[in-house]
């Protein structure tokens, strides 16, 4: 027999808001990255690569939701004479080719940031420009399975190697995965000519560290706010300067990289800024950096833990899955910013647990872009990074601190052991903790349980069970849950101090709002510290059920609920084989079959009623 727990109700529930796919009417994409410049002398410490950027703005007039940006494609073209002369030709993207941007209000925009790595190319002579481009290609998509392609074409210059302009790094903050470093480049700009253009730009070497994924900057000081103005946000680039620039003019640009991986530190080699001038084809010059002193490799403060309420449950039953996200860092607080969840088999998704009294910082429908629908199955997309105060976003987990994820699945309608599903928490797009959890579906309540029920009557909820072979020391303790959330509070304990063979337990709660979904959890404490759970589902009335038991050289059998004058009893073993078969009548509620167990190993045996085409089956243990 088995219970179910069904709650329904629609105000807790909270379904991502729905609306029309994304089309190219609803987003205004600009590239905001400046040109591609390539050294002719490919010496040390020369650019080999370049930040490329992307300002995505909400035309729609509506939200936007779960918004992410692709670079699906880099496309070199050669052109004509002034082509260059060797090298190869080679652009790749050395950082995640896709940027999760969560939701765009209306009106409002968010810029995507992507690494562009490329090979050394050398071209006739250092002063003329060529006319190769390098195509980008981007798709965007949202949570309505809308796409958006776009593409951008960027000259790509020939930068004379010159080294008089220079750079400073002043500092990184913190070094923990899931955390966001900062990276100070001041900026020391040499003269230039009027109606110049100036290219500000990130660039590093080839190699750009694994682990690190770039997610904005800021101009945080400058000597010539007309052109480069305090506080502008995620752009670095300008083609508007329409007057002379002071020698030894500053800017100030902080850089954001997200720590997504434990995978190596920052060097000067690795974030090389650089700023160049062109006052016409003789002056584009790379600055120098002052090397600064490296980070160490990353370390991951994050672990996780997951566990299920139940070990073994019945065929479409609910559990509860707890997942516990820790943050071992005595420093620092870090973010995640997804979770996914794979569900074992055809278990369906029901409900977060969303009462923080149960847990202050909880994974919840408020604090997140994007979550599981009712029913949902298969994978389980939990995401953060929705903005809950100026600066602060989900989900963050403070230092020696936790988060939980606390969700209810229905179980399997089908029978299967060590149903396994794995946890995996991201941090950008790369993998920090993961963990998992089994459990076992069965057929039948273990065969210690015989029977429990509840059922409402006139008085109240009258809750009923039986249980054989019980011994001095077990314990049963009874639970009522009657709320979306899901917590239990206790009703009774009741102790067992003599042997007992089969006995009958009964409970009145004479609460008078008893309706449907209210559900009644039983826990059963053996001498060993093992403790069973089950669970029943107030219905109004008490649904067919049988217990049977060995006893002497005959298996007794109780059956409660409507099964007509006449039913059809069969014992297999687990594998099927038939071992007994026949027909009883069951006006009287037992049978007594004449199946003697005793020359068989002890093992346990499945027997199946079958009435009114009807068929309930249970386990039992042979003696």
């Amino acid at each position: 027999m088995k219970f179910k727990l069904l709650l329904l109700f629609a105000a807790g529930i909270l379904l991502p808001l729905s609306g029309n796919a994304l089309s190219s009417g609803d987003v205004n994409v600009r590239l905001i990255s400046g040109y591609y410049w390539m050294d002719n002398s490919c010496s040390a410490g020369s650019p080999f690569g370049k930040v490329v950027s992307f300002r995505v703005k909400n035309t729609k007039g509506t939200l936007i939701q779960n918004i992410s940006v692709e670079l699906t494609g880099l496309n070199f073209v050669a052109t004509g004479g002034t082509s260059y002369s060797s090298g190869t030709p080679l652009f790749q993207c050395k950082t995640p080719t896709k940027v999760y941007l969560g939701d765009i209000p209306a009106g409002d925009s968010v810029t995507a940031f992507f690494y562009v790595g490329y090979n050394c190319l050398i071209y006739p002579n250092n002063t003329n420009l060529t006319t190769d481009y390098l195509t980008t290609a981007i798709k965007l998509a949202d949570n309505n399975s809308g796409t958006v392609s776009t593409s951008f074409n960027r000259n790509i210059y020939v930068l004379r190697n010159s080294n008089n302009n220079t750079i400073t790094i002043l500092a990184t903050s913190t070094n923990t995965v899931g955390t966001t470093t900062t990276i100070s480049v001041a900026y020391n700009i040499s003269n230039v000519k009027p109606n110049n253009i100036i290219d500000m730009e990130l660039s590093t070497t080839q190699a750009f560290p694994a682990g690190y994924s770039i997610t904005g900057c800021k101009i945080t000081a400058s000597s010539i706010p007309s052109d480069f103005p305090v506080n502008l946000s995620n752009t670095h680039y300008s083609n508007t300067i329409t007057s002379n620039l002071p020698s030894g003019g500053t800017v100030t640009i902080e850089w954001y990289l997200k720590i997504t991986g434990a995978s190596s530190g920052l060097t000067s080699s690795n974030i090389v800024p650089y700023i160049v001038s062109d006052a016409g084809s003789s002056q584009r010059w790379q600055a120098n950096t002052t090397t600064f002193t490296g980070t160490s490799t990353p370390s991951n403060p994050i672990t996780m833990t997951k566990r299920a309420n139940r070990s073994n449950v019945l065929a479409g039953d609910t559990l509860v899955y707890t997942i516990v996200i820790r943050n071992s860092s005595t420093t620092t607080d870090v973010t995640i910013d997804r979770l996914v969840d794979k569900l074992p088999r055809d278990y369906k998704f029901r409900y977060m647990e969303k009462n923080t009294s149960v847990f202050p910082r909880l994974v919840m429908y408020s604090n997140s872009t994007a979550y599981p629908s009712y029913l949902d199955t298969g994978y389980l997309l939990f995401s953060g990074q929705k903005e809950i105060s100026s600066g602060v976003f989900s989900y963050v987990i403070p230092r020696q601190d936790s988060v939980k994820l606390i969700y209810s699945v229905t179980a399997s309608a089908t029978i299967g052991t060590a149903d396994t599903n794995i946890i995996i928490a991201y941090v950008g797009t790369s993998s920090v903790a993961t963990a998992f959890a089994r459990v076992n579906v069965l057929s039948v309540l273990p065969v210690r349980m015989l029977d429990f029920s509840a059922r409402a009557d006139a008085s109240g909820v009258s809750v009923n069970w039986t249980a054989a072979n019980l011994e001095p020391g077990d314990r049963f303790e009874l639970f009522k849950n009657e709320t979306e959330s899901l917590n239990y509070h206790p009703l009774n304990t009741y102790q067992i101090d003599d042997h007992m063979s089969i006995a009958q337990f009964s409970y009145q709660d004479l609460a008078q709002d008893a309706a449907e979904g209210v559900q009644y959890k039983l826990l059963h404490y053996s001498l060993n510290s093992h403790a069973n759970e089950y669970v029943a589902e107030l219905n109004g009335s008490i649904k067919s059920t049988i217990c049977s038991r060995v006893y002497g050289e005959s298996v007794l059998v109780n059956l409660n609920g409507d099964f007509g004058a006449e039913a059809e009893f069969v014992i297999t073993d687990m594998l099927g084989k038939e071992l007994y078969r026949s027909k009883q009548d069951v006006r009287t509620g037992f049978v007594n079959l004449p199946f003697n167990t005793s020359a068989l190993p002890q093992q346990v045996l499945l027997i199946t009623v079958n009435c009114n085409n009807q068929s309930f089956t249970e386990r039992l243990l042979s003696r």
